[in-house]
């Protein structure tokens, strides 16, 4: 439901319009529009998915049989964005997973993205931890992060969790919900 001051602000645009002093009231009904909780919720991220083919991996470490087992990667990912800012994505990231010598293994995630939708940019950072596991973090060859289903997504806009359903040479697929 809109809220009656976001009405309100339309109405009242309209009115100006037809006098002529459209401008005069841009910058009101821009604020009033944006502190509106309901219109707000349209520039959130949750429904956005990634896809990409043109995915690049770089294997950084992969010692599976040392003491201390240890894997590293990074990647660069572009395709397509879909959901509430349809368009194309770009993604550059890395992972890693390791045990301690302890027998304590653990793992890391981190990925910078940007949205173009139009003339809009929405950049944005997914991230994931664990410990006590390897977690989505594939052995040798060390090339691909399984899917996980408990990443968090950060950017201006909102936050919340993302899954991949994985990422590997030349596949790459996300959610933001």
């Amino acid at each position: 439901m809109t809220p009656p001051s976001a009405i309100a602000a339309v109405l009242s645009m309209a009115l100006l319009v037809s006098c002529g002093r459209a401008q005069s009231i841009a910058p009101q009904l821009q604020a009033a529009l944006t502190e509106s909780p309901a219109l707000s919720a349209l520039s959130r991220l949750s429904g956005e998915g990634f896809t990409a083919s043109d995915v690049t991996v770089h294997v950084v470490e992969c010692n599976p049989f040392s003491s201390g087992e240890k894997y590293a990667a990074t990647f660069t990912a572009s395709g397509s964005a879909s959901g509430p800012y349809p368009g194309a994505f770009t993604a550059s990231g890395s992972w890693s997973a390791g045990d301690n010598g302890l027998h304590e293994p653990h793992w890391g995630f981190v990925e910078q993205f940007q949205i173009t939708s139009g003339k809009r940019s929405i950049n944005g950072v997914i991230k994931g931890s664990g410990a006590h596991t390897f977690g989505p973090v594939g052995g040798p060859p060390c090339n691909s992060f399984g899917s996980y289903d408990q990443l968090r997504y950060a950017s201006r806009r909102s936050h919340g969790t993302a899954t991949t359903s994985g990422i590997a040479p030349s596949k790459l697929g996300e959610s933001l919900l």
